[in-house]
């Protein structure tokens, strides 16, 4: 019986030993894995912070090259505006010409 006890205790000895090892594993796993994490969102904020700014440069070459493109149009039909204004006075002048050509005859 006494061998029987000293198998048993020396088989649950053995498990404690196992048991404390695979705590310290665990112990460095959870570490190694919360510096991880603690890496991974310094890496994503930094990231992330350098696609907001990339955004906002890409914002500002968007809103500037619209305004330009807009000026362009702007003066485009400004330009075609005061020819259909030169036509148009012309016309006029045209037709008031044409009237008092037949009020001559």
């Amino acid at each position: 019986m006494n061998w029987a006890i000293g198998q048993t205790y020396k088989n649950t000895e053995a498990t404690r030993l196992d048991v404390t090892g695979l705590r310290v594993d665990l112990t460095h796993l959870e570490t190694s894995v919360r510096g991880d994490i603690a890496k991974l969102t310094t890496d994503l904020d930094l990231r992330t912070s350098e696609l907001r700014h990339d955004l906002g440069d890409a914002e500002v070459s968007i809103r500037h090259d619209m305004g330009t493109f807009r000026n362009s149009v702007m003066q485009r039909f400004e330009a075609v505006d005061q020819r259909l204004d030169a036509m148009d006075q012309r016309f006029d002048e045209l037709l008031a010409a044409i009237q008092h050509s037949n009020e001559k005859d």
